[in-house]
Protein backbone atom coordinates (compact mmCIF):
# COMPACT_ATOMS: atom_id res chain seq x y z
CA UNK A 1 0.00 0.00 0.00
CA UNK A 2 1.85 3.63 -1.16
CA UNK A 3 1.14 5.83 1.14
CA UNK A 4 0.33 9.57 1.03
CA UNK A 5 2.92 11.97 1.05
CA UNK A 6 1.36 13.79 3.60
CA UNK A 7 1.82 11.42 6.04
CA UNK A 8 5.42 11.47 5.92
CA UNK A 9 5.47 15.51 6.03
CA UNK A 10 3.13 15.13 9.19
CA UNK A 11 5.72 12.69 10.50
CA UNK A 12 8.72 14.78 9.67
CA UNK A 13 7.18 17.98 10.93
CA UNK A 14 6.64 15.94 14.66
CA UNK A 15 10.48 14.47 14.33
CA UNK A 16 11.89 17.88 13.30
CA UNK A 17 10.36 19.98 15.94
CA UNK A 18 10.67 17.69 18.70
CA UNK A 19 11.55 20.16 21.09
CA UNK A 20 8.29 22.32 20.23
CA UNK A 21 6.43 19.42 21.22
CA UNK A 22 8.06 18.33 23.96
CA UNK A 23 7.57 22.12 25.18
CA UNK A 24 3.83 22.26 24.32
CA UNK A 25 3.42 18.81 26.42
CA UNK A 26 4.97 20.25 29.61
CA UNK A 27 3.42 23.63 29.53
CA UNK A 28 -0.26 21.67 28.66
CA UNK A 29 0.30 19.06 31.69
CA UNK A 30 1.50 21.54 34.21
CA UNK A 31 -1.10 23.83 33.42
CA UNK A 32 -3.52 21.63 33.26
CA UNK A 33 -2.61 19.77 36.24
CA UNK A 34 -2.49 22.56 38.63
CA UNK A 35 -6.20 23.73 37.57
CA UNK A 36 -7.54 20.26 38.31
CA UNK A 37 -5.95 20.93 41.62
CA UNK A 38 -7.27 24.32 42.22
CA UNK A 39 -10.48 22.86 40.82
CA UNK A 40 -10.58 19.52 43.37
CA UNK A 41 -9.79 21.41 46.45
CA UNK A 42 -10.85 24.96 46.60
CA UNK A 43 -13.51 27.14 46.08
CA UNK A 44 -14.15 29.87 43.67
CA UNK A 45 -13.00 33.20 45.88
CA UNK A 46 -10.96 31.30 47.85
CA UNK A 47 -7.36 32.43 48.86
CA UNK A 48 -5.11 30.81 50.49
CA UNK A 49 -1.95 32.58 51.84
CA UNK A 50 0.84 30.70 50.83
CA UNK A 51 3.12 34.06 52.03
CA UNK A 52 0.85 36.50 53.83
CA UNK A 53 0.40 39.66 51.66
CA UNK A 54 2.88 38.49 48.81
CA UNK A 55 1.70 35.07 47.39
CA UNK A 56 -1.62 33.62 47.46
CA UNK A 57 -3.48 30.75 45.53
CA UNK A 58 -6.60 32.45 44.88
CA UNK A 59 -9.60 30.47 42.74
CA UNK A 60 -10.77 32.95 40.35
CA UNK A 61 -12.79 32.31 36.62
CA UNK A 62 -11.74 34.74 34.17
CA UNK A 63 -14.24 35.28 31.76
CA UNK A 64 -12.03 37.83 29.90
CA UNK A 65 -8.53 38.22 28.49
CA UNK A 66 -5.75 39.18 30.62
CA UNK A 67 -5.60 41.10 33.12
CA UNK A 68 -10.17 40.34 32.86
CA UNK A 69 -10.33 43.09 30.30
CA UNK A 70 -13.50 42.42 27.93
CA UNK A 71 -15.22 40.15 29.93
CA UNK A 72 -18.25 37.29 29.02
CA UNK A 73 -17.23 37.14 25.02
CA UNK A 74 -16.16 33.12 25.70
CA UNK A 75 -17.29 32.12 22.13
CA UNK A 76 -15.78 35.36 20.46
CA UNK A 77 -12.00 34.66 22.99
CA UNK A 78 -12.98 30.76 21.54
CA UNK A 79 -12.30 31.73 18.16
CA UNK A 80 -9.64 34.00 17.91
CA UNK A 81 -7.56 31.85 20.07
CA UNK A 82 -8.41 29.46 17.77
CA UNK A 83 -7.24 31.20 14.75
CA UNK A 84 -4.02 32.05 16.58
CA UNK A 85 -3.15 28.87 17.30
CA UNK A 86 -3.61 27.63 13.99
CA UNK A 87 -0.89 30.45 12.97
CA UNK A 88 1.17 29.96 16.24
CA UNK A 89 1.35 26.20 14.19
CA UNK A 90 1.81 27.50 10.86
CA UNK A 91 5.00 29.40 11.96
CA UNK A 92 6.13 26.50 13.71
CA UNK A 93 6.10 24.53 10.52
CA UNK A 94 8.48 27.08 9.03
CA UNK A 95 11.12 27.06 11.76
CA UNK A 96 13.98 25.40 11.26
CA UNK A 97 14.69 22.31 13.28
CA UNK A 98 18.40 24.04 13.83
CA UNK A 99 16.35 26.68 16.01
CA UNK A 100 15.83 25.29 18.62
CA UNK A 101 15.07 28.16 21.13
CA UNK A 102 12.64 29.42 18.70
CA UNK A 103 10.84 26.08 18.30
CA UNK A 104 11.02 25.68 22.43
CA UNK A 105 9.28 28.97 22.54
CA UNK A 106 6.25 28.41 20.10
CA UNK A 107 5.99 25.20 21.69
CA UNK A 108 5.71 27.18 24.83
CA UNK A 109 3.40 29.63 23.56
CA UNK A 110 0.97 26.72 21.71
CA UNK A 111 1.05 25.03 25.14
CA UNK A 112 -0.12 27.84 27.23
CA UNK A 113 -2.72 28.87 23.93
CA UNK A 114 -4.20 25.27 24.20
CA UNK A 115 -4.77 25.55 28.39
CA UNK A 116 -6.56 28.44 28.36
CA UNK A 117 -8.36 27.66 25.11
CA UNK A 118 -9.24 23.96 27.31
CA UNK A 119 -10.86 25.80 30.31
CA UNK A 120 -12.91 28.20 27.77
CA UNK A 121 -14.60 25.15 26.09
CA UNK A 122 -15.30 23.22 29.32
CA UNK A 123 -15.79 25.40 31.90
CA UNK A 124 -17.29 29.01 30.26
CA UNK A 125 -13.61 31.22 32.08
CA UNK A 126 -10.12 30.82 32.08
CA UNK A 127 -9.06 29.33 35.70
CA UNK A 128 -6.49 31.63 37.49
CA UNK A 129 -5.20 30.89 40.63
CA UNK A 130 -1.56 32.51 41.19
CA UNK A 131 -1.89 35.95 43.55
CA UNK A 132 0.91 37.87 43.74
CA UNK A 133 -1.49 40.50 45.00
CA UNK A 134 0.22 43.54 43.69
CA UNK A 135 -0.08 41.87 39.80
CA UNK A 136 -3.80 40.20 38.25
CA UNK A 137 -3.99 36.70 39.68
CA UNK A 138 -2.82 34.72 36.53
CA UNK A 139 -2.13 30.95 35.51
CA UNK A 140 0.42 28.84 34.48
CA UNK A 141 -0.12 28.92 30.88
CA UNK A 142 -0.46 32.83 31.35
CA UNK A 143 2.86 32.69 32.69
CA UNK A 144 4.06 30.43 29.83
CA UNK A 145 2.53 32.59 27.28
CA UNK A 146 4.26 35.69 28.88
CA UNK A 147 8.03 34.13 28.84
CA UNK A 148 7.66 32.69 25.51
CA UNK A 149 6.46 36.27 23.79
CA UNK A 150 9.25 37.97 25.93
CA UNK A 151 11.48 35.48 24.76
CA UNK A 152 9.82 35.69 20.90
CA UNK A 153 10.57 39.12 20.82
CA UNK A 154 14.03 38.79 21.57
CA UNK A 155 14.99 36.27 19.33
CA UNK A 156 13.19 37.89 16.24
CA UNK A 157 14.83 40.91 17.35
CA UNK A 158 18.38 39.19 17.30
CA UNK A 159 17.67 38.35 13.44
Amino acid sequence: MRRHPSFYQAISLFTSHAPAWAALALVLILDRATKMLVLATMQPGQSIPVIANVFHLTFLRNTGIAFSFFQDANAAFIAISSAIIVMIGFFLSQVKKEERLLNICLGALLGGALGNLIDRILYGSVIDFLDFRVWPVFNAADSAITISAICLVVLLWKK
